[in-house]
């Protein structure tokens, strides 16, 4: 097998590589996400309960200025809470961001399945250096959409995905 070869097959191993670190850091970011939104929704919820008791309060302990005080305070914070779940999305975006994960896997296992049946047939006829090339441009198209849609979502998917990779393998070299 030539060297030219042994790169292209060694540049494609890279970008997958890569996009499984995108998908890991993507997934992170969703469930990050997931678990504010449903940590404002539980908060809702309890708030909304404890606002929902202000009459028997109002009753028990008679009219003093504490009681009205405290629940202004509570339906602000309902307020505020439904006020940023509403700006930020944070559940909508959990979903694209896992979406978006699951493609960057979807995408590596495609790859993977050209390399065997597209790659593997070509080896003997010497064909292989544009079927790897190409396998190669899909990738880096595919990394370059990913980051496009991730910077939509509001993440910098690079920099996550540099930051995970050095906490996971500190003396390791990035791959891309």
């Amino acid at each position: 097998m030539s060297e030219s070869i042994t790169k292209l097959e060694k540049a494609i191993e890279e970008r997958q590589e890569y996009l499984g670190y995108m998908a890991n850091a993507l997934a992170k970011a969703g469930k990050m996400r997931r678990i504010a939104a449903a940590s404002f929704k539980v908060m809702t919820i309890v708030l909304g309960a404890f606002a929902a008791t202000s009459g028997t309060a109002t009753k028990f302990f008679g009219e003093t200025p504490f009681i009205p005080l405290t629940y202004t305070i509570v339906g602000l914070t309902i307020a505020a809470i439904g006020g940023l779940d509403a700006a930020f999305k944070y559940g909508e975006r959990a979903t694209d961001l896992n979406r978006l994960a699951a493609k960057c896997e979807a995408i590596v296992s495609e790859a993977t399945t050209q390399c065997m049946f597209s790659l593997e047939p070509q080896r003997e006829a010497g064909n292989i250096a544009s079927k790897t090339q190409n396998i190669i441009e899909k990738l880096d198209k595919s990394i370059n959409e990913t980051r496009e849609k991730a910077a939509e979502l509001g993440l910098h998917i690079d920099r996550f995905v540099r930051w995970s990779y050095n906490k996971s393998q500190p003396t390791s070299k990035m791959p891309l």
